[in-house]
């Protein structure tokens, strides 16, 4: 501002400037497949379900989610089905939905150059809206009884802030729109396969009660890991799984990863043995297994090969220290793989995670890749507690350089009301040594010590509890 004759200087102006950034739009889809069971002849049915969430801070509106079924099954296939058809799909709001909910497109059909969209317009999901889509899909593979398929659907929206720009995700095969947790769904983005014959392996994983080392603070138990061939079984096709390994790193699951874990661990020998017949080549267990630096439980300088429906049953012996706190709060999973055969070609290695208890399959859908609970291990030691034991004794009665004669100084000697000196001499007669406790814990009657006199002490300190102790002092 320029001065003017005759006017005051110029008064410095200020301005504050405040730019207020919208909140993120962003949206994420995930999608699995069922296990497919069979219809008739060589036509198969599955079921896709898509998760598209509003991961976002901003509402978006015109979400649609677009599957194109032709593409995915049979002209990108690697071995593509004859045909298909959409039998059902479902459209289900999440909990809490709280835009306005989608609806089912009813001319969705699959195909490319048709209706590929899943929602009917005028949908709007506010931040964490998710709704779930369920396509139900049949396919017939007459020509050779095989597919194998990868399939991506995608997801779009529009931000009301910024109506130019699209937001989009492409699914994740899964059910997490996000399972590296960086916050972006937009860069997970692993198609979905799907195979038929459906080859698979299910492992489940039970774990026995722990039984204590007397007198210690470590503890043995069990656990019991079934590998099973969970294939169907197609006379025509070969589903047997070659290379077959199961993984266990106890070292991760018991010590690094456990929120209480124990002090350490170590295995015993580990044995395979077949449940029932078993048709293909048997396992044998790893010799070298320690749950650490080896973590394979079967010996891969030797054949694994599980014909359909082939089971084994792999037992772990487990000794455990809890000395440091008495307790122990941990999870663990085992992961079985095998390698499909010549007859389905193209298909990476099959794996499964372990399901907690004895069923790799408890939902019964036939497909046990989707029961992957951790085998939990919790348990508190009632009888690990920290403790001390101070029995103190008179051992000697010195006078003029000569010991007093005192009945039994040599000797134990019970005091009564007391535990300790009994469970002190107990420990050292158990540990074989015969330095058990002597000495009087007072002088019997008749000796007196007079002036002069030297009493020599010994202090018998002992930790009796089952724990570690540290920054222990005697006073």
């Amino acid at each position: 501002i320029r001065q003017q004759a005759g006017e005051p200087p110029p008064t410095p102006q200020t301005i504050t400037k405040t730019t207020r950034i919208p909140a993120e739009a962003e949206i994420g889809i995930a999608k699995t497949v069922s296990a497919p069971t069979l219809v008739s002849g060589l036509i198969f049915e599955f079921t896709y379900t898509l998760v598209v969430t509003n991961t976002g801070g901003t509402t978006l509106d015109d979400v649609q989610v677009t599957e194109d079924l032709q593409a995915a099954l049979i002209t990108n296939a690697a071995n593509p089905a004859d045909s298909f058809s959409v039998t059902n799909v479902v459209v289900t709001p999440g909990a809490g939905f709280a835009g306005t909910q989608p609806t089912e497109n009813a001319n969705y059909v699959g195909t490319t150059g048709n209706d590929i969209s899943l929602f009917n317009a005028g949908n709007s999901f506010e931040p964490g809206d998710s709704a779930t889509i369920a396509i139900t899909v049949q396919v017939d593979l007459t020509s050779d009884g095989i597919l194998n398929a990868n399939n991506t659907a995608q997801a779009s929206g529009t931000d009301p802030n910024n109506p130019g720009t699209p937001v989009t995700d492409d699914s994740q095969n899964g059910n997490d729109v996000d399972p590296d947790g960086d916050g972006d769904p937009t860069n997970n983005n692993t198609p979905t396969p799907i195979v038929i014959p459906f080859p698979s392996i299910g492992v489940s994983k039970d774990i026995s009660p722990l039984t204590q080392i007397a007198g210690t603070s470590q503890f043995t138990f069990n656990y019991t890991i079934v590998v099973t061939n969970t294939s169907p079984n197609f006379p025509s096709i070969d589903l047997s799984l070659s290379n077959v390994q199961v993984v266990e790193d106890l070292q991760a699951a018991l010590i690094t990863n456990g929120p209480d874990p124990a002090d350490s661990f170590s295995v015993g020998t580990v044995t395979v043995a077949p449940v029932g017949a078993f048709g293909g080549s048997l396992p044998t267990a790893n010799p070298n297994y320690d749950g650490n630096a080896d973590t394979d439980l079967f010996d891969n300088g030797q054949p694994s090969v599980f014909n359909v429906g082939d089971s084994v049953t792999i037992t772990i012996p487990v000794t455990i220290d809890l000395a440091s706190d008495g307790s122990i709060q941990v999870n663990n999973t085992a992961t079985a793989a095998g390698d499909a055969s010549a007859d389905i070609p193209g298909t990476p290695r099959i794996s499964d995670d372990s399901q907690n208890g004895t069923d790799d399959d408890p939902d019964g859908n036939g497909n046990p890749g989707d029961n992957n609970e951790p085998t939990p291990l919790s348990f508190n030691a009632p009888n690990l507690t920290p403790s001390l034991a101070v029995v103190k004794r008179i051992t000697r009665l010195i006078r003029g350089g000569v010991d007093v004669p005192i009945t039994g100084i040599g000797n134990f000697n019970d005091q009564a009301g007391t535990a300790n000196d009994n469970d002190l001499n107990t420990a050292f007669a158990n540990a074989g040594n015969a330095g058990q406790p002597t000495g009087v814990f007072q002088l019997p009657s008749g000796v007196e010590i007079e002036p002069g006199d030297e009493v020599e002490y010994t202090i018998y300190f002992w930790n009796n509890g089952g724990l570690n102790l540290t920054n222990v002092q005697l006073c």
